[in-house]
């Protein structure tokens, strides 16, 4: 999920709702920000992209 707050400044929510044993993969590409994260299982993460 991701949200544009009223400064414009934009967060990312990550969720792996995927309880086994291993952990998920996930890249993000917005505009000349590019990453990628690995998520354990169960994990949640918030990011901030301006």
């Amino acid at each position: 999920m991701t949200f544009r707050n009223p400064d414009g400044s934009i967060y990312l929510l990550a969720v792996n709702d995927d309880w086994g044993v291993g952990s998920q993969r996930f890249n993000v590409s917005m505009g000349r920000t590019n990453f990628s994260y690995e998520l354990a299982s169960g994990g949640v993460a918030t990011f901030l992209l301006r």
